[in-house]
This record gives structure tokens, C-alpha cells and sequence, in this order.
């Protein structure tokens, strides 16, 4: 399990995940979400089907942070 507060910590994280892992990002907590720390969720979610990474999303109340992902291919 892996909670960050900056893209620096981020990015350790998503390099320590293994292929063929299922990873949830979760932001019920989040009040906000830097567009940095988006595009690079969106960097990673580029490189999950070639590591076989399975991708889960919880989001605050509905509301759509990850615009511009398109979830269908997670």
C-alpha cells in the first residue's frame, strides 16, 4: 500500500508496483488533486496493459478526477 502527498513519492511508488498487480486508486479523502500528480497517473495508466496492471478507481462522491482517462481500457 502506497500513500503519497507529492509526485516525487508517486512516482516510487507506481516503479515499485510488479507486473500482473491489481492497484486501487482511491480518492475519497482527496479535497484536491494537483494536475501534476493527474498526468502522472495518466503516464502510468499508459504502461498497465503491457505489465498486465489491473486498475481500480474509487472517486469522491462521484465526481470524475480522472478526466481524460479513459476507463474502459483498464
Amino acid at each position: 500500500m502506497c500513500h503519497f502527498l507529492n509526485k516525487a513519492v508517486l512516482r516510487e511508488c507506481i516503479l515499485s508496483i510488479e507486473e500482473n498487480s491489481h492497484v486501487t486508486i482511491d480518492t475519497t479523502k482527496a479535497e484536491f488533486i494537483d494536475h501534476d500528480i493527474l498526468e502522472t497517473i495518466k503516464d502510468f495508466l499508459a504502461t498497465t496493459l503491457d505489465d498486465n496492471i489491473r486498475v481500480e478507481f474509487i472517486e469522491i462522491n462521484g465526481y470524475q478526477r480522472f478526466s481524460g482517462i479513459d476507463e474502459k481500457n483498464i
